[in-house]
């Protein structure tokens, strides 16, 4: 499983995984109903740059709260595009998926820990 080891210029405390590392990439498809009760399905080619990287830190891939906070001054300006580097040294060139209601989320391991658990929402933009 592929894993993320620096964000922009922010070196992660512990590698986070790519939770959709297995998803389709390049085609998308809506379903209707038809009035007899089959179904209809609208197959397109999806644009490189609409294709989601979420990273999670599933049991092991947490991180501190400066970490956090680093990330989160990185990509707070609209339009910010920046690599992100897996640990087999290959980047990729992403920006923060904003569509996503909360794009970062971070959730304490446990009362007083300075650990964090974090999923990470983002687009690829190739």
């Amino acid at each position: 499983m592929k894993r993320v080891v620096k964000i922009a210029d922010v070196l992660l405390d512990n590698p986070l995984f790519i939770e959709d590392e297995f998803a389709i990439k390049n085609t998308q498809a809506v379903t209707f109903k038809t009035l007899g009760g089959g179904t209809v399905v609208y197959e397109s080619i999806k644009r490189n740059n609409a294709n989601y990287i979420t990273l999670t830190s599933d049991d092991n891939g947490w991180q501190r709260y400066e970490t956090i906070n680093n990330i989160l001054l990185l990509l707070d300006d609209l339009g910010f595009t920046f690599p992100i580097l897996l640990e087999d040294g290959a980047t990729v060139k992403c920006r923060l998926a904003i569509e996503h209601e909360k794009a970062i989320q971070a959730t304490k391991l446990y009362e007083g820990s300075k650990w964090y658990k974090v999923k990470i929402f983002l687009a690829r933009v190739e």
